[in-house]
């Protein structure tokens, strides 16, 4: 339990005493009722005072006719509160070494006696434990009843799991189950038996003065982990100056990081009520008792954000065309590391204004400007004025960001800006190849390139801005009157997750990233167009059977070049011929040119279970099924079925002791679980050989060459192409753009199957594996990381 949260510590032993409150007095009842505790206090009452606890924990050991059964999900229980409290109580009376406060005192020290109360009932539960462990059923098979079937949702056994030695067993397995459910529902049909009554609702019993014990630290546990978020956002910067993350990768596990702060600032009624009434452009005041200025002023201004309180108080200033106002700012708070981050959002005032002016339809601007979801916390605030504490820790987590970079943030937007050189360069590139055209494309082009821009670039145009900067001018059909928005270039340095969402939406036509519209099939596709092309302006005088099948069928009715039909090996085998590489040569190639799906050796064809399709199965409406029976089969079994290609098919598990392990017993521990998914990240790469960039100089090269003698003569383009040069250009630039980015979207995808298979472990190993898939949601990180080192 140590390893949860403290907001997710202080609900998880929250629930846990409310379960053993309810079992100690449910079970006092039980003996009272019995007339066996004549003397028995009346306990009718939902009120439970904690003195009585202990009293309620003797009586039931103590107990013979009836005897009470303590099972072991009780003492589990039992130990996670007290394990939670104390670990709560640590923290909140830490707080409070530096300026003692009587009240916080008074409040810690009710929750160590509640904790003592506890370890006490702990102890006298212990004393009899064994003797009192509930009878095992007797079970005369593995399969006897619907309720035995396997249940995987233990929390490390599920990863003990021993792996199937021949998928004859399990089917046998499948087929006694399914015999022995099926005939168990028989008899149900047959047996006329009337329904047993519905059991009466176990009345739940509450501690007095608990409120008082739970309530005043919950703010602060959401402090500490705001804060816990902080430094880890901070951590992931400093390996992205080293060079250690890209800056998509970084954009995004800021932006996750950010709507994690937002979320995480949803909790409970008490601390929703003091975040509330905290709204206004100061730190919350004190609660009449002294709580919050004692602990403010003890040395933990950084977990309290003041600095993010200050940055707003003189955003919403400047957002009014008003003065500072000192008043409005805690104490004497230094605004020098704030100084970055002010900037940038003095610049991104004409365009929050703007939005405001234009409307209030959050959803309407997020889809048209990309917008994150902190950019669109500081558009409420320009609107309402108000600020709460979710907007100021994601500002906190900008004013660590700025600290990292040394307020330079122009070094981690280089990457978006190379991006966007590119995409003028590549545009650029058509223009002159295609100026030297013949009258008829002068006519034909400059329009359609005026509509790829209008498309594409229109929000891209850079214009000066203050200060000699540069800005993105934005031009947006559903606002009135066609007003262009001024998106200036220091808030999309300053927001680093804007890039990257810019980057999907705007830079680059989503239509031509989306897997969806730009798939395979296109990619084959435009080879065959190219390979058409080539030979028709003389470049390619062979002829290529394999490309030549797919012109033919793509003139016909019949069309080939269906997302449903290709194959990642017929697209790396239709690009291979493009560059000039026989069908024959492909073919009897004896090097295997996959990792997984068809391994082509010298020893033939062996059929193997890719480990994406593993990743994929997790994905596919919440279930999985097994490969061979087509029986729903364990998710976890799934995430061994990837270490088990791995092992054979990959690079194999590279710990040595790890690798032993699994091959004698089949089974890992948790950890050693997520070093294997781990390596699955980095080397379970795209499975075929693909050269993103070399195949776009191609396409361009190819593609200038066929201009210019479509230039002289358009009717030298027959067959595929027609007399239409537009179907060429169009296809083919979808194409330069996919292949840009296919590499980057490859990578999300496996991202997403990868986090999918977190979710799976952490669901497995229950909270006390909550560290494991906290990691696990680092992989996107640490994968790009593994790769530049083994680079």
């Amino acid at each position: 339990m140590d390893q949860l949260s403290l907001v997710d510590t202080h609900r998880r032993y929250k629930a846990g005493t409310a379960k053993i409150v309810t079992w100690l007095v449910s079970n006092a009842q039980r003996l009272r009722k019995s007339g066996k505790n004549k003397t028995s206090k009346n306990t009718t009452s939902n009120k439970v005072i904690v003195s009585d606890l202990l009293t309620y924990a003797e009586r039931i050991v103590r107990s013979i006719n009836p005897r009470i059964s303590i099972h072991d999900d009780i003492l589990n229980v039992l130990y996670d509160v007290i394990s939670g409290r104390s670990a709560a109580h640590d923290f909140y009376y830490a707080l409070n070494t530096k300026q003692p406060n009587e009240s916080v005192n008074s409040s810690t020290q009710s929750h160590l006696h509640f904790i003592e109360v506890l370890k006490d009932i702990q102890q006298v539960s212990r004393t009899t434990y064994k003797a009192r462990l509930p009878a095992k059923a007797r079970s005369d098979s593995a399969v006897d009843a619907p309720e035995q079937v396997q249940d995987i949702s233990n929390v490390f056994a599920a990863l003990e799991i021993q792996d199937n030695k021949a998928a004859e067993e399990e089917e046998a397995v499948d087929a006694r189950r399914d015999e022995l459910l099926a005939s168990i529902n028989l008899k149900q049909k047959k047996s006329k038996k009337p329904k047993a009554p519905a059991k009466p609702e176990e009345q739940e019993y509450e501690l007095e003065g608990i409120e008082e014990i739970d309530e005043p630290p919950a703010i602060w546990y959401l402090l500490k982990d705001l804060q816990d978020i902080r430094v880890h956002v901070r951590s992931l910067w400093q390996r992205f100056k080293g060079g250690g993350l890209s800056f998509l990768t970084i954009s995004r596990l800021t932006e996750n990081a950010t709507d994690l702060t937002i979320q995480r600032c949803r909790v409970d009624n008490f601390c929703a009520a003091f975040i509330e009434a905290c709204g206004s452009t100061t730190p919350p005041p004190e609660n009449g008792k002294g709580e919050v200025l004692s602990i403010q002023q003890g040395g933990n201004a950084g977990l309290f954000c003041l600095d993010g309180w200050a940055m707003m108080a003189h955003f919403c200033n400047e957002l009014r065309n008003a003065p500072d106002n000192q008043n409005m700012l805690p104490g004497n708070v230094k605004l020098a590391k704030t100084v970055g981050l002010i900037q940038v959002l003095d610049k991104a005032m004409p365009f929050l204004r703007q939005l405001v002016e234009n409307g209030d339809d959050k959803d309407a601007v997020k889809s048209i400007m990309g917008l994150d979801n902190f950019t669109l916390k500081l558009l409420g605030v320009a609107n309402n004025g108000r600020v709460l504490l979710d907007v100021v820790a994601c500002v906190e987590i900008y004013i660590e960001i700025y600290d990292v970079l040394d307020s330079k943030p122009e070094v981690g937007y280089k990457d978006s800006l190379v991006l966007l050189e590119a995409l003028q360069a590549q545009l650029t590139s058509f223009q002159q190849a295609l100026s030297r055209g013949s009258q008829t494309l002068r006519q034909y082009l400059p329009d359609y390139l005026a509509r790829m821009a209008a498309d594409r670039q229109d929000s891209l145009v850079q214009v000066p801005w203050l200060d000699h900067s540069l800005a993105w001018c934005s031009r947006s059909s559903k606002m009135e009157g066609g007003n262009t928005l001024m998106v200036p270039l220091g808030i999309l340095q300053g927001l680093p997750m804007a890039p990257s969402a810019l980057l999907r939406r705007v830079l680059i036509s989503k239509a031509t990233l989306d897997t969806r519209d730009c798939s395979h099939s296109h990619i084959i596709l435009a080879t065959a167009y190219l390979y058409r092309a080539a030979q028709a302006s003389g470049i390619l005088m062979s002829s290529w059977p394999d490309m030549q099948l797919v012109v033919e069928r793509q003139n016909s009715k019949l069309r080939f070049c269906r997302p449903a039909v290709t194959s990642v090996r017929s697209v790396w085998k239709a690009y291979k011929i493009a560059q000039g590489v026989k069908a024959s040569d492909l073919s009897n190639n004896s090097r295997a040119v996959q990792k997984g799906g068809r391994f082509h050796a010298s020893n033939g064809v062996v059929e193997v279970q890719p480990i994406s399709a593993y990743l994929a199965l997790l994905l596919e409406n919440g279930k999985v099924y097994h490969t061979v029976s087509k029986k729903a089969t364990s998710s976890i079994r799934v995430l061994y079925g990837i270490v088990k290609v791995h092992s054979e098919t990959g690079q194999g598990i590279r710990d040595p002791v790890m690798a032993a392990q699994y091959k004698e017993t089949r089974g890992l521990t948790p950890v050693q679980l997520l070093s294997v998914l781990q390596e699955v990240a980095v080397d379970d790469e795209i499975q075929f050989v693909f050269d993103h960039l070399g195949f776009v100089v191609h396409c361009t090269r190819i593609l200038e060459a066929v201009t210019e003698v479509c230039a002289s003569d358009l009717s030298s383009v027959p067959g595929i192409l027609g007399n239409d040069i537009h179907s060429l250009v169009q296809v083919v630039n979808d194409i330069l753009f996919q292949a840009v980015s296919a590499e980057d979207e490859g990578m999300s995808l496996k991202q997403s199957m990868l986090e999918a298979a977190s979710e799976v472990l952490d669901k497995n190993v229950g909270g006390t594996g909550s560290q494991f898939v906290d990691q696990a949601k680092e992989l996107c990180g640490g994968r790009s990381e593994a790769l530049q080192q083994e680079g």
